[in-house]
């Protein structure tokens, strides 16, 4: 309620009382906004800047470059090693930071605290772990704090490539392994030979038979919904930037920051397995020779961002999708020799000829590429699209006319010619009446 709710009515006609009113409101909303943050202020994990910037400065604690929330990590791990240092009290400030669990062990005049794989991500500063902890050991004490995972910065650190992780390779000291003996490559654990991780989901020790794997699919993405979807592989691993999996098909996983997913499958090469982006677009930042041997299906539709040339494509034999992604280089004659469905609008950078095209049987889409000409004489019989759109494309009248009279010749009915902005002569006059008197529709071509 405002000052002038106070007051009888009459008062709010009188141009002073409104001015004092007015002041008076103004201070009420902003003491409502104060009163709002006592509850949030009370509770350290809850605590807004000034609240946090007094706990610091009491507790002797620099901010740095830290967030809020890792600010209130930081002073509740100083808070929580009050008193008594014990193993209770170690696991109790490393959780503070992580949300997890962690080893503690002594030897040799060495504190050891291996941090299990945090609940929330790594969301938090690792070394404020050891910074939180360092104050508290006896002088005489070792004090080493370690990761009893790794995250995929640290497995590029030290290995160029996941095959190069299999092997042994170590990109550090140029050593490579005789055989591979990685079998059991552990989730959010150590990666090296032999060794188990911890499965921070279900508190226990587990392991992945990373062996059975053959090939890897890298998917780059920015912070923001990962949606691929693999339709009939054969034990499909997704691996996460946060140490996290999923044996789903379509996980559609939120990746709170930029990282790359790992998709694992056995039979990427298989003449039935599919690749579609359901809605990653254009946070998807991959290349297409990073892709793996597919044979079959590939739809990158709206995957903006994605870079490359046609010429790293690997072997598809039905479709192929690339709609928008204005990067992507190369000549149709690079492509794969696709039977079913070519979908490259918006395409500008791509070049050649459509007489490099094989015959397709469902879907021809290049609409808004400007450097692609000549004449799509290959269709024969019933192989022809059912559906061509050539919009905005570099083809001649000629081009156009040939392109129809080869249609024509077709056995294929009821299907859809679209050529926006595109030209033809008299030379066609009699493919196109042939055309639609065969339920044909011809759209968006001038006739000169």
């Amino acid at each position: 309620m405002s000052y002038l709710d106070y007051l009888p009515w009459f008062y709010a006609d009188i141009p002073e009382i409104a001015a004092v009113g007015s002041a008076f409101d103004a201070e009420n909303e902003q003491l409502i906004g104060q009163f709002a943050m006592i509850p949030r202020d009370a509770v350290i994990s809850t605590a807004e800047e000034d609240r946090i910037l007094q706990w610091e400065k009491l507790l002797g604690i620099i901010p740095q470059d830290r967030t809020l929330v890792q600010r209130r990590m930081m002073v509740l791990g100083r808070l929580k090693g009050a008193g008594k240092l014990n193993e209770a009290k170690i696991k109790s400030i490393v959780e503070t930071f992580s949300g997890g669990d962690s080893i503690v062990s002594f030897s040799d005049s060495t504190l050891t605290v291996r941090v299990a794989p945090p609940e929330w991500g790594e969301v938090f500063l690792f070394p404020d772990v050891e910074k939180a902890l360092a104050p508290l050991v006896p002088a005489h004490l070792n004090l080493v704090v370690e990761r009893y995972y790794n995250t995929w910065e640290d497995r590029m650190a030290t290995y160029g490539s996941w095959c190069a992780l299999k092997t042994g390779y170590d990109a550090v000291t140029g050593d490579m392994g005789t055989d591979c003996p990685t079998t059991n490559l552990a989730v959010n654990g150590d990666f090296s030979s032999g060794t188990t991780g911890w499965a921070s989901t279900t508190g226990t020790m587990s392991v992945i038979d990373f062996s059975i794997y053959d090939t890897v699919f890298p998917i780059p993405c920015s912070a923001g919904l990962m949606d691929f979807l693999i339709t009939n592989g054969d034990d499909v691993l997704w691996l996460f930037p946060d140490g996290t999996i999923s044996t789903a098909d379509r996980p559609s996983k939120t990746l709170t920051e930029a990282g790359t997913v790992l998709l694992f499958c056995t039979n990427f090469s298989a003449a039935n397995l599919i690749i579609n982006d359901a809605g990653t677009d254009a946070r998807y930042l991959g290349d297409l020779s990073d892709l793996p041997p597919l044979t079959y299906w590939l739809n990158l539709e709206n995957c903006t961002n994605i870079t490359g040339d046609l010429s790293d494509l690997p072997p598809l034999t039905y479709l192929l999708s690339l709609n928008g992604c204005a990067n992507v280089t190369g000549d149709l004659a690079d492509l794969p020799c696709l039977t079913g469905i070519l979908s490259l609008p918006d395409c500008p950078n791509i070049t050649g000829s459509l007489s490099d095209l094989p015959a397709l049987s469902y879907t021809l889409r290049l609409s808004g590429c400007p450097l692609v000409a000549g004449a799509y004489t290959s269709v024969n019989g019933a192989n022809v699209p059912t559906y061509t759109y050539l919009n905005n494309t570099g083809l001649s009248a000629v081009d156009l006319d040939n392109t129809l009279i080869a249609y024509a010749a077709c056995t294929r009915n009821n299907g859809t010619f679209s050529a926006v902005g595109m030209t033809r002569t008299a030379a066609s006059d009699a493919a196109v009446s042939n055309l639609t008197g065969r339920g044909w529709a011809i759209s968006g071509i001038t006739k000169v």
